[in-house]
């Protein structure tokens, strides 16, 4: 099964694609609520040539997006504590924010691409 993504949500991932082949700072992509961004989310990862890490802060989300990116009919693993799982050795991982921080030995090869869903909600280095 796979999805037809709505052409605003084409835009967004269009946007992004063309902003990491002209640049390598990070970019925010902000879609409403109910906009549909676990389906952005699988097809960045989807389209990506390297090793693509996504993250969230509650373990609802990662299950939400490991969901819609398996819907492709594509296989990634997750790491989240919450979910009871552990796995970090697909091209593409969803994790919880909290389990990949205290965990981070085991992850072991680069990721060309992070995803950090609702980042909002992430503070910076200071807390």
């Amino acid at each position: 099964m796979s999805f037809t993504l709505r052409p605003y949500q084409q835009d967004a991932v269009n946007a992004t694609v063309a902003h990491f082949r002209r640049h390598q700072q990070p970019a925010v992509i902000v879609l409403p609520t109910g906009a549909g961004k676990s389906l952005v989310i699988a097809e960045l990862a989807r389209l990506a040539r390297g090793r693509v890490l996504v993250l969230a802060h509650v373990k609802e989300l990662v299950a939400q997006n490991h969901s819609k990116y398996q819907a492709y009919g594509l296989e990634a693993d997750i790491f989240a504590a919450g979910l009871q799982r552990k796995e970090s050795q697909r091209k593409v991982v969803f994790g919880s924010v909290q389990s990949v921080a205290r965990n981070l030995d085991q992850f072991d090869s680069a990721f060309s691409l992070v995803i950090v869903d609702e980042c909002h909600r992430i503070g910076d280095d200071k807390e």
